[in-house]
């Protein structure tokens, strides 16, 4: 058995002459070498639908990197190990997160490194672990992974995952109903804290007084800290200075756009998990298409697998082509002015409510002015119809608000980098 494995590692060495790295570790790292009698070469896989992409796309270079260490041709026979054959089903979307299920490429290989490092060594040389990417690159893959690692091999650690839209609605709602310790406690005595898309708390000053207290109290009782963004700290409009002093203090990583072969590799690695097979040739249409999103790229797969479950058509061109305009059409779905009321209100620690009230006070009604601004720099709504989507106000109000926040905006830097970064994050929700 020792000669067999010399002869596979050395078999190996000449399979990565050939490819890349990403396709090597998908679809070679999961081969073993099982038996070789001189005419027949064994390995093994571990399901049905892995077998069927080795035999269907890479059994040419197989044969041809055993020969080349051989000397000779032998036949070539891929087996499904037994104790693991069962039918595969798809797994529940939290166990999905996995750093096993995250497809590795060289525009994501570094923060996939730094993420498994403070999984595995929390509170360590990498804190705060700050990452950062456009959406659909992985950032909330990346922070569940984290997650179920620690939840998996150090069940005795209190992490905490919350999204940063989620943060900023329970400080709020916790200054409204005077619970504030309540909230507190959650996140203060958390071994490790996880907050994802942490651009939502920027604008909100009693969410960033609260977020920057609590990072200085985990961060001086050595609690690891990983947050995400769709930017980095220095881009962030409305986000404090000395938050984001404290944030670029650790180790920033980014995701980059993924070339062609890691798209190939994360549609085959998102089809096994549906247990479905995807064509060489849809999957290389599929990548060229689609530029920089895995996100995409996993919706695409689901709706391959819907239409196979319900139609039973086997993945191809033509149903691929579908998926991908269905998936570019869901993309067009316009903001609606509900989105646009609850992210001002955020911001300004209202609630979207007080913003459709008669209410006067200085607070709501400026809050209530920025409203009107950001609806019709989004929708260029007309006056009339944004009167009515903001309790009943006439054009004469609706004209003085927008020209009250354009002027605002043109003297006053600050207020104008929280306005756009409220427009920004709606545009991202």
């Amino acid at each position: 058995m020792e000669s067999l494995k010399d002869l596979w590692e050395q078999v190996c060495d000449k399979i990565k002459e050939e490819i890349t790295s990403v396709m090597y570790n998908v679809w070679f790292d999961i081969l073993e070498p099982v038996d070789f009698n001189g005419e027949i070469l064994t390995l093994s896989v571990p399901t049905d639908f892995q077998r069927g992409i080795v035999e269907k796309n890479w059994m040419r270079l197989l044969d041809e990197s055993v020969a080349h260490i051989i000397g000779y041709n032998c036949k070539i026979n891929i087996v499904v190990k037994e104790e693991e054959k069962p039918e595969v089903k798809p797994v529940p979307l939290m166990n999905q997160f996995t750093f096993e299920t995250f497809v590795v490429g060289p525009s994501n290989r570094f923060c996939h490194a730094a993420a498994k490092s403070v999984a595995e060594n929390p509170g360590g040389k990498y804190n705060p672990l700050f990452i950062y990417g456009n959406p659909g690159l992985g950032k909330t893959h990346i922070l569940n992974a984290i997650y179920n690692y620690v939840k998996d091999h150090s069940p005795h650690i209190n992490i905490v995952l919350v999204r940063g839209e989620q943060f900023a609605n329970e400080i709020i709602e916790a200054i409204h109903n005077h619970s504030t310790t309540v909230i507190r406690d959650k996140y203060r005595q958390a071994d490790f804290l996880c907050i994802d898309d942490i651009h939502f708390i920027a604008g909100k000053q009693s969410t960033q007084e609260e977020f920057f207290n609590t990072f200085n109290v985990l961060y001086q009782d050595g609690k690891q800290i990983v947050v995400t963004s769709d930017r980095p700290p220095r881009d962030i409009q409305a986000l404090e200075e000395r938050i984001q002093s404290r944030l670029e203090s650790g180790l920033l990583a980014d995701l980059s756009p993924p070339d062609f072969e890691t798209k190939v590799a994360v549609i085959y690695s998102k089809a096994e998990l549906l247990g479905i097979t995807v064509p060489e040739n849809v999957a290389y249409f599929i990548a060229d298409q689609i530029k920089n999103n895995f996100r995409q790229i996993e919706g695409i797969v689901k709706k391959l697998f819907a239409f196979q479950q319900i139609t039973g058509e086997e993945p191809n061109i033509m149903l691929a082509q579908k998926a991908i305009s269905e998936i570019r059409s869901d993309d067009a779905t316009p903001v609606t002015i509900d989105k646009i009321l609850m992210e001002v209100a955020r911001t300004y620690n209202i609630t979207r409510e007080d913003i459709l009230s008669k209410k006067q006070s200085k607070e709501i009604s400026y809050a209530r002015q920025v409203a009107i601004y950001v609806i019709r720099e989004i929708t260029n709504m007309p006056l009339l119809n944004i009167g009515k989507e903001v309790g009943g106000k006439d054009h004469a109000t609706i004209s003085y608000s927008l020209k009250k926040i354009n002027q605002i905006l043109d003297t006053n830097p600050k207020e104008r980098a929280t306005v756009n970064d409220i427009i920004k994050n709606i545009n991202s929700l």
